[in-house]
């Protein structure tokens, strides 16, 4: 029953974030949003794929699956928690300016990709071999589920929301249908295998284009999320989590290991790429790197699905969430 309800709370999340997801702001700030994310998330799924094959055999589940295991590393370290970076932003008053538009914008087209590819990771896993034919299937289901979500679930939600505002007589109608969408969306991921998680994000990303959606739909739903199902959700992975196995040598190593791969690979990514495609001075390269940095409830959520599929031990599950 937690194991449920925790699934509910990591729907909830993706679903938030999504609603989070600005298209417009990306595509008004394009050609810097892409300039920085091609120097910083490469060189971040690099680093993390690399550190992945540093990992002894003694920690993994099936070091046969040693390339999925390094995939699985790379896209938790590689993902932003663009709720944490839009706070701090607020708070350093910088959430209005260029950098802090640009930083929400990076983290934005950072998690959208990072969650595409591990759609295809857990795609590879129903598979068995790592081939290209199997790479290749797992990309197009990701990319036919994306397209006909994106085309024809926009559609079909905005006929929906106007059938709903013009015709049921209810105050929480969209509210309703907002997370119906997502459920419904998360059941049709999960039936062609690929993470519900996925269709909670696509759909939060469709309602955050349509105008017509209330504030205070939103609203409740964030109420809902981080009053009843996150704090559940982060105590029931807190509950995985073995604090004294974490006390041995080699595991202290490789927990500060990761975490120091985890902070500089966005450094120096979001350096270079902000320094040689955005074309930026010195000081907001680097603050790029810092904003990017934050990280939280996606990383939990990425360690959690690694845990179920059997891809992440108990070990190594424990050191993505410390």
């Amino acid at each position: 029953l937690l194991e449920v309800i925790t699934l509910i709370g990591a729907l909830f999340l993706l679903l938030i974030t999504g609603l989070e997801t600005d298209l417009q702001l990306i595509k008004h700030h394009a050609k810097k949003t892409l300039g920085i994310a091609l120097g910083e998330l490469p060189f971040s799924l690099l680093c993390g794929f690399a550190f992945g094959f540093f990992i002894p055999d003694s920690l993994l589940i099936d070091p046969d699956r040693r390339i999925i295991f390094a995939l699985f590393i790379a896209i938790a370290i590689s993902l932003s928690a663009i709720p944490v970076i839009a706070k701090v932003l607020m708070d350093l008053k910088l959430i209005r300016r260029d950098i802090g538009q640009i930083t929400l914008a990076v983290g934005m087209f950072d998690d959208t990709v990072a969650w595409i590819l591990l759609s295809i990771v857990l795609g590879l896993l129903g598979g068995g071999v790592v081939s290209v034919p199997t790479i290749g299937f797992s990309f197009l289901k990701v990319i036919l589920f994306l397209s006909i979500s994106f085309f024809a679930g926009k559609t079909l939600v905005k006929y929906l929301v106007e059938v709903a505002q013009n015709k049921i007589i209810s105050r929480d109608k969209i509210l309703t249908l907002i997370i119906v969408v997502a459920f419904g969306l998360g059941a049709l991921a999960q039936l062609i295998e690929l993470e519900s998680v996925l269709g909670a994000f696509i759909t939060g990303i469709i309602f955050s284009q349509l105008p017509s959606v209330p504030k205070e739909s939103i609203n409740k739903i964030e109420s809902i999320t981080f009053g009843v199902f996150a704090p559940i959700f982060f105590a029931g992975a807190g509950l995985k989590v073995n604090i004294v196995d974490l006390f041995r040598a080699d595991l202290i190593i490789i927990g500060i290991s990761l975490i120091a791969v985890a902070i500089f690979s966005k450094f120096i990514g979001a350096y270079i790429g902000a320094r040689l495609f955005a074309k930026t001075d010195h000081w907001t390269a680097l603050s790029f790197g810092a904003g990017l940095n934050a990280r939280g409830a996606i990383q939990i959520i990425i360690a959690t699905i690694g845990l179920s599929f059997g891809v992440l031990s108990q070990e190594i599950y424990s050191l993505i969430i410390i």
